[in-house]
């Protein structure tokens, strides 16, 4: 049981694209979290259109990156849990 309990925290204090613990996680208008140079570099490297990875449909211009919230709550979680 704490074997599933362990791997659902990482699982939440890890960010999808580079499967390391979040850093600085920024909350997407569709509320998906990701490391904020992850979604800046998927951003770059798509003409400067930041498409949501889990493929809901959300689209972002590269200038409005900056206008997303810092996911508070997944930071906390990282400072508490993350190694």
């Amino acid at each position: 049981m704490a074997s599933d309990f362990s791997k659902l925290v990482e699982d939440v204090i890890t960010c999808p694209i580079c499967q390391k613990h979040f850093d600085q996680p920024t909350m997407l208008p569709c509320k998906h979290t990701f490391c904020y140079r992850c979604i800046q570099n998927m951003a770059t490297g798509n003409d400067g259109v930041l498409k949501c990875p889990k493929r809901d449909g959300t689209e972002l211009k590269k200038d409005k990156i900056d206008t997303l919230l810092l996911n508070e709550v997944v930071r906390d979680l990282v400072r508490m849990l993350g190694k």
